[in-house]
C-alpha cells in the first residue's frame, strides 16, 4: 500500500516514479562496481583512505565519491 501524500503536498499532486532515490550494496568484488558505474552513475561512499590508493583513488574523486574518517576517537566519529 502507497501513503497518500495528497494531504501534505496538495490535492494536485501527482505520484511519479522515476527510479530508487537510494541503491545500498556491499559490494563483493570489483566487477558489480563497474556495473553500477555502467548502469546508474552512482556516488560512491568510501573510507578515506581510497582517495590515496594507486589507480582506484583517481576514479574515485572522478565520480565524485564521499569519503569518510574512520579514524580519531569514539567522540570524533
Amino acid at each position: 500500500m502507497k501513503p497518500d501524500w495528497k494531504k501534505y503536498l496538495g490535492p494536485d499532486w501527482v505520484p511519479k516514479y522515476e527510479g530508487a532515490s537510494t541503491l545500498g550494496s556491499n559490494h563483493s568484488c570489483w566487477t558489480d562496481t563497474s556495473i553500477y558505474i555502467y548502469l546508474v552513475m552512482p556516488s560512491f561512499l568510501a573510507k578515506k583512505a581510497v582517495r590515496n590508493y594507486v589507480g582506484v583513488g583517481p576514479c574515485s574523486v572522478a565520480l565524485q565519491s564521499l569519503y569518510f574518517d574512520r579514524s580519531g576517537t569514539k567522540e570524533e566519529k
